[in-house]
């Protein structure tokens, strides 16, 4: 029966639109000695341009990720949403992106790459069971967990999910559409306690 699973897994991850990169988010140490959060871009030879828009080299890029503004904590309300109540906030389209789109996004680097081992997790457990099945079902069956982008706005604050990058191969990526549930950001945001002095 696993063998049986494992099979159809492969079959459907054959089935979807991939791309021929890998794309990871990880903490480097510059010259000096400081930690900074580094992107990793690798590019196979058919999918070069994609390598060549975003740093001019066509198989690797190693970015800095943007400055994220008021992530180092818990007032931003997008990161809040990702890690305390996935699912109710966001959903994934069945439909990936082509490299054009793909292309476009990477190319801003106006982004920063959300999975459950990052650094802005401050609202639920580290890598946890029930973060990364949250994290899992942005994703095809079979496929490693997805890194999530999210766009930052001029002041360098996050301000949506947009797309989840799903490594479906040694070196291949589907790219999908990440769309909010919510149709008022508002309420992204938690209500303020109200808290009554006793009377003397």
């Amino acid at each position: 029966m696993r063998i049986l699973i494992a099979v159809y897994a492969v079959l459907f991850i054959l089935c979807v639109k991939a791309h021929a990169f890998v794309i990871d988010s990880h903490i480097s140490i510059s010259n000096d000695g400081s930690y900074f959060q580094e992107i990793a871009l690798l590019c196979e030879q058919n999918e070069s341009v994609i390598c060549q828009a975003t740093c001019g080299d066509a198989l690797m890029c190693l970015e800095p990720e943007p400055l994220c503004l008021n992530c180092a904590g818990t007032s931003s309300d997008i990161l809040r949403a990702v890690f305390s109540k996935l699912p109710v906030f966001f959903e994934a389209s069945v439909t990936p992106i082509k490299t054009n789109d793909i292309v476009n996004f990477l190319s801003k680097q106006n982004y920063i790459l959300l999975s459950t081992k990052s650094i802005y997790n401050f609202f639920s457990p580290f890598d946890s069971e029930q973060l990364r099945a949250q994290f899992q079902a942005f994703c095809p069956a079979g496929s490693q967990l997805p890194h999530l982008a999210a766009i930052l706005n001029n002041r360098g604050e996050p301000s949506d999910v947009v797309y989840a990058f799903c490594q479906v191969g040694p070196t291949e990526t589907a790219v999908f559409p990440v769309f909010s549930r919510v149709q008022d950001a508002k309420k992204l945001t938690p209500r303020p306690r109200i808290i009554t002095k006793e009377k003397p």
